[in-house]
């Protein structure tokens, strides 16, 4: 079986996101169905890390992450004599000769919504990455099309689309069970917005839709901002939403079967 070298560069990049735990779910997998693995390995706070089992003679320790231009660096794993896969969490190659990169890419967000230097940094590493692979997975349709809209040159045939898996703590439920209700708002009552808030999360446009229906809104993630406060202020009552949820509010509610159907009727109606 041909070697995996796995590269654990985002968690050094963040303590958690949407990244992370994709990369997270891959390595959980192939840690339990054994797969003949190595993962480049640098200390870190991110709270997906902290949930593996890594295996210490499969680790490749590079220590903490001092020099922040190591990120952009090609790994050459000169001790690597044979044939392998390399791949990076976050746009990363290897520059051994028997190396068989693969790239994923999750989107081209920054090439559509941001600006400045942190722009083209990203942009030209992506890039980089992208052209040196031999292979490029693509997390959706959208992406591979974007993909060749700002790389055109890249060789389609080396593209394949590969969906993000579903993790085990996602699961259908048949029935409505609440045993504590923590929110100020009944059941069924209010439209939940998860994670961050920036432009291109259309967080405003959601807010302003769910101030023009009946909804209430519980915001889970970082604490607001004085600028997001003033804002949600000005387009609904305070005693419509409740912000930086975190009880476990999934671990007491079970959806039923005649929600999606009832309820999100009534809703329609409301916009």
């Amino acid at each position: 079986m041909m070697k995996i070298i796995l590269d654990n560069i985002v968690f050094s990049l963040q303590k958690s996101g949407g990244i992370s735990v994709v990369w997270y779910e891959l390595l959980s997998r192939l840690f339990r169905d054994h797969f003949f693995i190595s993962c480049i390995h640098y200390d870190n706070q991110n709270i997906f890390s902290t949930k593996l089992s890594y295996i210490e003679d499969k680790m490749i320790n590079k220590g903490i992450l001092r020099n922040p231009f190591v990120r952009y660096l090609n790994l050459r794993l000169p001790n690597e004599k044979e044939q392998f896969i390399f791949h990076s969490s976050y746009y990363r190659t290897s520059s051994n000769p028997l190396a068989i990169n693969i790239t994923t890419v999750h989107d081209f967000t920054y090439e559509y919504y941001n600006h400045g230097l942190s722009k083209w940094v990203h942009s030209l590493q992506k890039r980089r990455a992208i052209k040196r692979a031999d292979y490029v997975i693509c997390i959706s349709e959208a992406t591979k099309k974007d993909l060749l809209h700002f790389i055109p040159e890249f060789d389609e045939k080396k593209i394949k689309v590969i969906y993000n898996g579903v993790s085990d703590d996602y699961y259908k439920i048949s029935a409505l069970s609440l045993k504590k209700n923590e929110l100020p708002f009944p059941i069924r009552s209010y439209a939940l917005f998860v994670g961050a808030r920036d432009g291109y999360k259309n967080f405003s446009l959601a807010v302003k839709a769910i101030a023009s229906s009946q909804l209430n809104l519980v915001i889970v993630g970082a604490p607001l901002s004085n600028e997001e406060k003033s804002f949600l202020n000005e387009i609904m009552p305070l005693e419509k939403y409740i912000d930086n949820y975190r009880p476990g509010l999934v671990d007491h509610m079970k959806w039923s079967e005649d929600f999606n159907t009832e309820f999100l009727r009534n809703i329609r109606r409301s916009f």
